[in-house]
């Protein structure tokens, strides 16, 4: 059963529709499976040492050549390296929680595995459990031909404020302001984000990064940093199929900092101080790496993306498609419209230091790592409840931006 967020907002509401009832018998079958699957995969890990968070999570660490039962970690793109912050609308950098006074680390050669939370699992099948919205979904195209991701049963709607450029790349970069979401239902998440995707072997492949409020999947009301792929549109989950985080095989965890789950010890306040999170994906000697704050987390290996035995129509050789935005689902069975916060919960002409941003976005042209300025289209699917206003190859410091945002139905 979904739950409410305890800090929602005042406003009366209409009654809601119900979903079909389960039997206990069902919904005990359907969150066992699921406490099964994460289980079975805690028992494979090679835990040498163990850190509870300030935000109260469980991290494991592993030795880091463990993840891979046969060859050798590869080696990223180049070093770490701290990143400046500079401009006239600043934007600190959010440090990830790791990094908080007195927080111990594991030892040399060990990575950081989060531990799911196992104690308020939905009743959903695992499939659909693992699924990046919770339940099944289709690819539709919209008016302007863009395809976006929508339920398959059509009663928990997707809203987006997105953006999209369709050009051959090898990676992108871009800053996202890290914002407090107030999500309503715990089924319910609000993201921002980035993607890398190819479709041209028919079926669409995806490499994503964000931080996403989602409660169902993390056990909180607070932003989470995190990454999914799919090797199938969305259609089958598991291992080296598709999946969030380290849910399911196929990530390779690389840095001792920063990974996947992982929370910040500051969030941005609209109107005041402003956080955010910088993220580079890059394909690099057929690996996709993904960099955050400077610090290369780990990669999704080509061999994932090869279609049929064709890497070249594949995310294994490159994207067609480069994408920024917002997202957010509505609770599945509910009649009326989400409040749900997507960023800041301001719309995008409030601006500079309320509304939600996305900036210096960048893709990359070259298999050599040349990045230009990002030009896509951007859009909203219900600018009454979100909005976007994009302002790509601005010549300001910013580079390519864009406000996005709003609250909902308020």
């Amino acid at each position: 059963m979904s739950q409410r967020n305890p800090s929602s907002r005042s406003n009366a509401r209409p009654p809601r529709r119900r979903t079909p009832r389960l039997s206990a018998r069902q919904r005990k079958q359907y969150i066992e499976a699921i406490r099964a699957h994460f289980e079975e995969r805690q028992r494979r890990l090679d835990v040498v040492a163990t850190t509870r968070t300030a935000h109260g999570q469980i991290v494991d660490w592993v030795p880091i050549e463990s993840q891979i039962r046969r060859g050798r970690i590869a080696t990223p793109p180049g070093e770490n390296r701290p990143l400046k912050v500079s401009g006239r609308r600043r934007a600190q950098l959010a440090q990830p929680i790791l990094s908080a006074a007195n927080t111990r680390l594991g030892p040399a050669g060990t990575v950081p595995i989060a531990r799911p939370r196992l104690t308020q699992l939905p009743a959903v099948g695992l499939s659909d459990f693992l699924s990046k919205h919770g339940h099944r979904v289709v690819t539709a195209a919209l008016d302007n031909g863009i395809d976006i991701e929508l339920p398959e049963d059509g009663a928990s709607p997707h809203l987006y404020a997105s953006s999209a450029q369709f050009d051959i790349a090898f990676g992108c970069e871009g800053t996202l302001s890290l914002n407090p979401a107030w999500v309503e239902w715990s089924n319910e998440f609000s993201l921002m984000q980035t993607s890398v995707s190819n479709n041209e072997s028919g079926v669409k492949q995806t490499a994503e990064v964000g931080w996403q409020v989602y409660k169902q999947l993390y056990g909180d009301w607070i932003p989470h940093l995190f990454i999914f792929y799919t090797t199938n549109g969305y259609s089958e989950q598991g291992d080296n199929k598709g999946g969030y985080n380290t849910d399911v095989d196929g990530w390779v965890q690389y840095d001792n900092l920063i990974f996947p789950r992982s929370t910040f010890s500051a969030l941005s306040t609209p109107g005041g101080a402003q956080f955010a999170v910088n993220i580079k994906v890059q394909l690099y000697r057929s690996n996709w790496w993904i960099r955050v704050q400077g610090r290369w987390m780990g990669y999704y290996p080509e061999a994932l993306f090869q279609a049929g035995g064709s890497t070249f129509s594949s995310l294994g050789d490159h994207a067609n498609r480069i994408s920024f935005y917002g997202e957010i689902t509505d609770q599945p069975g509910d009649n009326r419209a989400t409040r749900t916060d997507m960023g800041s919960g301001r719309f995008a002409d409030r601006r500079w230091p309320w509304a939600a941003f996305q900036k210096n976005l960048k893709r990359q042209s070259t298999r050599q790592g040349a990045l230009v300025d990002y030009k896509g289209s951007a859009w909203a699917t219900d600018p009454a409840k979100y909005t976007v206003e994009d302002h790509f190859r601005s010549g300001t410091d910013w580079g390519s931006y864009m406000w996005l945002g709003g609250p909902g139905a308020g």
